[in-house]
């Protein structure tokens, strides 16, 4: 399986868009390779999980060729994690050839496919699209579509709709992307499963900060979820382990949260990274 972070960074982005604190500062200079996109990763070239406002610069960046995805899994409706108005140029209006045969499937709770929908009926007059389809997805509910198997995995993060994170595995390997999200509860760590994973991926807002909150982690978070984790069988000393959506507000640039990750057996990914499970 190979897995590619398109963005690391949460909400604001690094540099933030309105920010001068002194991490933005530092990465706001051109061609920065301390400077974050919102957080996506793309697995396999074909399934892309989040679609967040940078995905046209990130398709630029990296020589995306976005027309081979076939589906998209979001994990909630925050706007940095799902931009449904970029969408719509998926659409055989906007292209004088198009370079797919099949509509994109679009995963997500039932705030996300309402969301999209209301983006096409603004920018076409109409909710559906044949170049898009929508599917609601429930906790705990699994898909198979290009060799993998993608489950539903209930978050902790936003109580006014079912958040998700994602399990991935395919016939050889084990893969959790886990943000946004707090510590899980004891039911959700029950049904992951009593295997390892060979990547997990997590939720790092604070940093070497304690959460405030339980929307979002920090490494000593991260740390306590990985326990769990062994705890119910899905994390041994094998599992590669990358933090990810940092915010600004925590004030580290790349060598200092591997410093601070290194604690806890836990690397910090950065834009572009590719793993490969």
């Amino acid at each position: 399986m190979k897995i590619q972070y398109l963005g690391t960074a949460a909400a604001e982005g690094i540099p933030a868009m309105f920010c001068t604190c002194e991490l933005c500062r530092k990465t706001a200079r051109a061609g920065s390779a301390e400077a974050r996109c919102r957080s996506s990763v793309l697995i396999n070239d074909q399934i892309l999980i989040d679609l967040t406002p940078d995905i046209y610069y990130q398709k630029m960046r990296w020589n995306l060729d976005l027309s081979q995805l076939e589906a998209v899994f979001v994990t909630h409706s925050h706007t940095d994690h799902f931009d449904g108005a970029e969408l719509t140029r998926r659409s055989a209006a906007d292209y004088c050839k198009p370079a797919w045969e099949r509509p994109l499937l679009v995963y997500g709770n039932r705030k996300v496919c309402g969301f999209g929908r209301r983006s096409l009926r603004e920018e076409f007059g109409m909710e559906e699209n044949p170049s898009i389809v929508f599917h609601e997805l429930v906790p705990y509910e699994t898909v198979k579509l290009c060799g993998l198997t993608v489950t539903a995995i209930p978050a902790q993060h936003d109580p006014q709709e079912d958040c998700l994170i994602y399990l991935i595995e395919d016939e050889n390997s084990r893969f959790l992307y886990g943000n946004d999200t707090g510590l899980l509860l004891e039911e959700t760590y029950t049904h992951l499963g009593n295997k390892p994973f060979d990547l997990i991926s997590l939720d790092c807002t604070f940093g070497a900060r304690k959460a405030r909150e339980g929307r979002h982690m920090g490494f000593s978070e991260n740390w306590e979820f990985l326990q769990e984790l062994q705890k119910h069988g899905c994390y041994s000393k094998s599992t590669k382990v990358y933090a990810t959506h940092f915010s600004h507000n925590c004030g580290m640039l790349q060598q200092e949260l591997e410093q601070e990750g290194s604690k806890y057996g836990i690397h910090a990914a950065y834009d572009g990274l590719i793993c490969i499970i």
